[in-house]
Formats: structure tokens, C-alpha cells, sequence
């Protein structure tokens, strides 16, 4: 089983100009796009993914290879307040999860998956973030 390979549906996404995510683009290469199952929530500036058992709910994103899992574990999870010295509970888990490509291939692969509550979000029921944001852009 791989442990290199990052599905990204968020703001670490190509394309995103914060820092992490311009780290993540230098060390890591992308593979394909593809989905998860589960649902997509606006959280506050950012997207927060759940896994849902209803294989219709998808989210969309990129997967990537990273070069140096070592090197980069380390900086994501600082970004997505999960790392050993963020506080409990954390916002996000770094968990392995099914993703399927564009091809329908199956993969595992590390996502960060939303530790809170999400009864008080809007759901992005396209379940693509990149997609949501530039909607929103536009209907401003």
C-alpha cells in the first residue's frame, strides 16, 4: 500500500496562493483528479470534508505524490491544526481513504477529514470547492 499519495479538495489545492499550498505544489506532483464519498461542508473561508457511506455523495479534488512524506506530514498537519502540538480536538485528522480517479481506478490515499461538528454548515452540494469559490466569486 502507497503512503506518498495526498487527495487534496480544499485550499491545498493547485491554484490556492497561500503558502502551505505553494509548499505542498514544489514537493509533491499531481497524479490525476478524482473523488471521495462523503460530504463537502464551507466551514469559514475553507472546505471541511466527512465521509458518508452514500456512494452518490462525492468530493472532488486532486491527488497527489509527495516527494518527502517526512518532510511534508509535518507542515500540512500544522496547517490543518492536527499536529501533535495543536489543541484537542483537532479541527481536521489526516486519515486513509478510497479515492477513485477520473478513470474510476481505486486508491488509497491521505485526506484531512473534518473532526467537528458540521450541523450548524452549509453543505457545498457540488462537492467541489474550487468550483464553489469561484460561484461565489461571481454572484458578488
Amino acid at each position: 500500500m502507497r503512503n506518498d499519495l495526498l487527495f487534496a479538495y480544499g485550499t491545498l489545492q493547485k491554484g490556492f496562493s497561500n503558502k502551505v499550498a505553494q509548499y505542498l505544489s514544489q514537493h509533491s506532483r499531481i497524479i490525476g483528479t478524482g473523488y471521495m464519498i462523503g460530504r463537502l461542508y464551507e466551514v469559514s473561508g475553507y472546505p471541511g470534508a466527512i465521509q458518508t457511506a452514500a456512494r452518490h455523495e462525492k468530493i472532488y479534488g486532486s491527488i497527489l505524490q509527495l516527494y518527502d512524506t517526512a518532510r511534508l506530514f509535518p507542515v500540512l498537519d500544522h496547517y490543518e491544526e492536527c499536529g501533535a502540538h495543536d489543541p484537542q480536538p483537532h479541527m481536521y485528522n489526516r486519515k486513509k481513504v478510497n479515492v477513485f480517479t477520473s478513470h474510476g481506478q481505486r486508491m488509497d490515499a491521505w485526506a484531512y477529514i473534518y473532526n467537528l461538528d458540521v450541523s450548524a454548515l452549509s453543505q457545498i452540494k457540488s462537492g467541489n470547492y474550487v468550483q464553489y469559490r469561484k460561484m461565489r466569486n461571481c454572484s458578488k
